[in-house]
């Protein structure tokens, strides 16, 4: 039986992590269960940073991808400098995410 085969069956991110880290072929045949199913909340940063943001790995693999919004009222000091004008950089990001994700099967933005 190959390993692969087995990670369906592992219920936590971290455990996947712990064998990724563990070896070569671990990483090789774990990696692609990481990001299987995927979160990222979107929070008030400034724009700037957003250009700069590096993609995370592994997003050929994600099949269930979700953008949660989190309240801007949480950071008030990005909230201060936040403008709707800003909404483009916002999105431009979630496209850059999206075109990477060619195993994509849903999308839910929240």
């Amino acid at each position: 039986m190959h390993p692969a085969d087995d990670a369906i069956q592992i219920q936590c991110q971290d455990t996947i992590l712990a064998l990724i880290t563990t070896c070569r072929t671990f990483h090789d045949a774990f990696s692609p269960f990481l990001r299987r199913k995927f979160g990222f909340k979107l929070t008030a940063v400034l724009t700037v940073k957003l250009r700069r943001k590096a993609l995370p790995t592994g997003l050929q693999n994600t099949q269930e991808f979700e953008v949660l919004l989190e309240e801007f009222e949480r950071n008030k000091e990005a909230l201060e400098t936040y403008h709707e004008s800003q909404n483009g950089d916002y999105a431009s990001l979630v496209v850059r995410m999206l075109k990477e994700m060619t195993n994509l099967k849903s999308f839910r933005f929240d």
